[in-house]
């Protein structure tokens, strides 16, 4: 059974729970401490930040996602999803589909041109997520992941 679930931009207030999501998944990127906190300072590129919460207005978020907002390639802006995770306890219950689509929808809305991810080989559920989501392969990156080293995926979703 779905948990009604609510998503709304990220504070910096939600970034422990987004690193404690971001460990407990196993397949995400592992970002450095000022990593986490550059996506909420102004000098940095603008991002989209979403976390995703029960609706019962619950402060415990159970997925998340960082979008670099790029610059812009002639007319249109690219977008790269830089980092999504959902809690291992809450996977299978449309939280992640909910986040991509939000991302979607916010790219159309400032006319971005393309969505850019990476992801890894052997993550075969986030790969057929996005595929549904209408992300193709565009190519692959070797060795791009550590620990342990392994290839990526690119993909691409154009708007």
């Amino acid at each position: 059974m779905n948990i009604p679930i609510i998503l709304r931009p990220a504070a910096e207030e939600a970034v422990a729970q987004m690193i404690a999501i971001s460990l407990a998944d196993g397949s995400t990127t592992r970002w450095t401490a000022q990593q986490w906190v550059d996506i909420f300072d102004p000098q940095s590129p603008p991002r989209l930040v979403l976390v995703a919460q029960e609706a019962a207005l619950s402060p415990t978020v159970h997925g998340f996602l960082v979008a670099l907002c790029g610059p812009a390639r002639g007319e249109a802006a690219d977008f790269e999803l830089e980092n999504i995770a959902v809690h291992p306890s809450m996977r299978r219950q449309g939280i992640g589909r909910s986040l991509i689509s939000a991302l979607l929808d916010h790219a159309r809305l400032v006319r971005a041109g393309r969505i850019l991810l990476e992801v890894r080989e052997s993550n075969v559920a986030a790969i057929r997520l996005y595929q549904s989501c209408g992300f193709t392969v565009l190519g692959n990156r070797r060795e791009y992941y550590s620990n342990p080293i392994e290839n990526a995926l690119v993909m691409v979703h154009v708007l």
